[in-house]
């Protein structure tokens, strides 16, 4: 269901990407990921953005020690500026990113037959 509602939708990319600041959210995709899908860990990719005034360093820091995902296997760090100059992320957004477009299929069937029995029931 987190992958219905915060996934990316786009079959064609062939990306398994999850984005959100919560990271509780992001850990319980990560298992998901590893446990479920049985994607090992070094497939998988983290992504970060960060608002300028944010310290790159602590924020890889602290979404590596979440996802529990060595900082080697982060990508690029990307900075946006901020709509709202009050409402700050303090660790910025991280996205789980696998490319695999096997296990995005997959995951797209699952969560297609899920709505199924939904709305049978």
């Amino acid at each position: 269901m987190l992958y219905w509602g915060e996934g990316d939708s786009k079959l064609e990319n062939g990306c398994v990407r999850l984005t959100n600041t919560n990271a509780e959210m992001i850990k319980i995709f990560n298992l998901f990921l590893q446990k479920i899908c049985k994607v090992s860990k070094e497939k998988i990719r983290v992504y970060i953005i960060l608002y300028p005034d944010l310290n790159e360093v602590i924020c890889k820091k602290f979404w590596s020690k979440q996802c529990n995902i060595p900082e080697n296997q982060f990508i690029k760090t990307q900075y946006i500026k901020g709509k709202h100059p009050t409402k700050r992320l303090s660790n910025g957004i991280c996205m789980l990113h696998v490319s695999s477009r096997g296990l995005k299929e997959k995951i797209f069937t699952w969560l297609n037959l899920y709505q199924q029995e939904l709305m049978r029931r």
